[in-house]
């Protein structure tokens, strides 16, 4: 029940800011409507399962929701590739759709351990955060406030700890709530009428979630398996096969978040190119295809091997 209690804080939370303290928050009907509905699909799979394909499809739907009724759409990605502006012209809505609907997925696929999803969402709100202040975004620095305020109110519920036995976890419900709200706040920071980052930064403050997922589905494709059915091949998988607890794995992938976020946001900060931004990005990607790849590979064979009390 994490995610409906993190829905029901938002609103309160919105409600209380708004209609109470009187603070100016416009343009937030189209986010609003759409995370409903995403909690009520969310709220479907975890208790029934709903199919992969049924869920995506059901995913499409809300993100179309949000971008017509919200006017959330990425039309300009900046100049990614060092050659101009990149616009996405009469594919802005489909390519919107892609991408909303991977950053969803991407936090339902991280939320493998406890507080992992939970905390590399706040590092990412951390860094969109400070972009707000910098560029006096006052509404989306509220915003954002209210969201970090309401999720790190789950996560002293939802990390262990020796006061509390028992604990609150997210479902698919919230992680998927908290994909929504990430890419509706880089969409939201980063194109017009109000830019206040370039698109390739944002890349990172998300950084750890996308690499994730990309490298899982690059892997099980090359393995001839389904990209998009579950399966315990995660970085929190392969972090606990070699040793590591549920605490350091997600201490270690928060702080892989911060770094990840910290590059996207000081690039932005000393005004470096979009191009390196972008173009760096995809080569740490396939650095961390690769050294996954190896880690499990490795892995694998080690625990062939016999061991020194095992007749060969």
């Amino acid at each position: 029940m994490g995610g409906v209690s993190i829905w029901i804080g938002l609103i309160i939370a919105f409600f209380i800011t708004h209609v109470i303290l009187h603070v100016q928050l416009a343009g937030y009907s189209g986010y609003f409507m759409g995370a409903s509905m995403l909690v009520g699909v969310g709220l479907l799979d975890d208790l029934f399962e709903l199919s992969a394909w049924t869920r995506l499809v059901a995913q499409a739907g809300v993100v179309l929701v949000t971008v017509y009724l919200g006017n959330a759409m990425l039309v300009d990605l900046g100049n990614i590739w060092g050659t101009g502006v990149v616009h996405t012209g009469n594919w802005a809505v489909p390519f919107t759709v892609i991408c909303m609907v991977g950053v969803i997925n991407a936090f339902n696929m991280l939320d493998g351990a406890t507080g992992l999803a939970g905390g590399v969402a706040l590092a990412a709100l951390f860094y969109f955060l400070m972009f707000a202040f910098d560029t006096g975004r006052h509404d989306l620095s509220i915003a954002i406030m209210l969201f970090a305020a309401v999720l790190t109110g789950f996560l002293i519920c939802n990390i262990r700890n020796p006061w509390r036995r028992e604990l609150t976890f997210l479902g698919d419900a919230g992680s998927m709530l908290l994909g929504f709200t990430l890419a509706w706040c880089a969409i939201r920071s980063s194109q017009a009428p109000a830019k206040a980052i370039i698109p390739a930064s944002t890349l990172w403050f998300l950084g750890l979630p996308l690499l994730e997922t990309m490298s899982i589905i690059l892997r099980r494709i090359m393995h001839r398996r389904s990209p998009i059915r579950g399966g315990r091949d995660h970085l929190h998988h392969l972090l606990q096969a070699y040793g590591w607890s549920e605490k350091m794995t997600v201490l270690g992938e928060v702080i892989i978040a911060l770094i990840f976020g910290g590059i996207g946001y000081f690039g932005w900060y000393y005004h470096v190119e979009s191009q390196i931004l972008s173009v760096g990005f995809i080569v740490i990607g396939f650095i961390y295809l690769i050294a996954v790849d190896f880690a499990w590979r490795w892995l694998i064979q080690s625990d062939e091997k016999p061991k020194p009390h095992e007749p060969v």
